[in-house]
């Protein structure tokens, strides 16, 4: 026959070579897919936004694993003493966490609350536990002279504080437990400030 060339079958060496290559190959496709999916894997992501309708970027946004801790703190408008609030981020929830305050008057706390514990930790009282959990918290922001309320979020590289009183003068703020794409989270905690 004109034409047709003669080629001997694969060996089985050339077929286990083309399989590893194309093994690795999906391998790599693969790899390369969940690496995308990853970044819109669904995550809670803290999200400190001015209240109400707005075009302003978030202030912060950022992922916040299970069990994330963040605090805002102020001065009391009548006792005139620093009082820190801790709270955590769990199922899509910010949980009240634990109170510190250097006072018990004036609708501060004066006792351990229901499902908690009340000690002291000089110089401050600390009211930790009760149970009580939001999907949203909105934070009345003061000024230089009433409130000096800050904001204070713990990560890997340390710790970001924002002083809220100097950037949100007289405003509210909306502290928002978001589901949201990691990617999203991610290029938002890029932008904080």
């Amino acid at each position: 026959m004109k034409g047709h060339r003669h080629t001997s079958p694969p060996s089985i060496t050339n077929i286990l070579a083309l399989c590893r290559l194309s093994i690795k190959r999906k391998m790599a496709y693969a790899a390369g897919l969940f690496g995308l999916s990853l970044l819109f894997w669904p995550v809670d992501g803290l999200v400190v936004r001015p209240f109400g309708p707005s075009a302003e970027p978030p202030l912060f946004a950022a992922p916040a694993p299970l069990g994330q801790e963040f605090m805002t703190g102020y001065i009391h408008s009548l006792q005139r003493t620093p009082v820190l609030d801790a709270y955590r981020i769990a199922g899509g929830r910010i949980w009240s966490w634990r109170e510190y305050s250097q006072s018990h008057n004036a609708g501060l706390p004066f006792q351990a609350p229901a499902f908690g514990r009340f000690h002291i930790q000089d110089p401050w009282m600390v009211f930790e536990g009760g149970r009580h959990a939001w999907p949203n918290i909105v934070l009345r922001v003061g000024n230089a002279e009433l409130g000096r309320n800050v904001f204070a979020w713990e990560h890997g590289k340390g710790v970001t504080r924002i002083d809220l009183y100097e950037r949100f003068s007289d405003r509210r703020l909306t502290l928002d437990v978001k589901r949201v794409p990691l990617a999203y989270a991610l290029a938002c905690r890029t932008n904080n400030r």
